[in-house]
């Protein structure tokens, strides 16, 4: 197994669209680096280094530094 396995491959759309839905929880500022399988986001800003989680169960997003990385 790798982590294609539990991702979804959606290179082939357009990431601004993809979140569109989500404009109202996120803000306009972010773009999708990473959805798993179960529909979890892994987000960036646009203008910084700082990474989003979603949570699509819980409905909460937090942030990941890089230097908590």
């Amino acid at each position: 197994m790798n982590l294609n396995d539990f991702t979804v491959n959606f290179k082939h759309l357009n990431r601004e669209k993809l979140l569109e839905d989500w404009v109202w929880l996120i803000g306009k500022d972010k773009l999708p680096i990473m959805v798993t399988a179960l529909g979890d986001a892994f987000l960036q800003k646009i203008d910084s280094e700082k990474i989003l989680v979603v949570f699509r169960i819980l409905c909460h997003f937090f942030t990941i530094s890089k230097k908590e990385m």
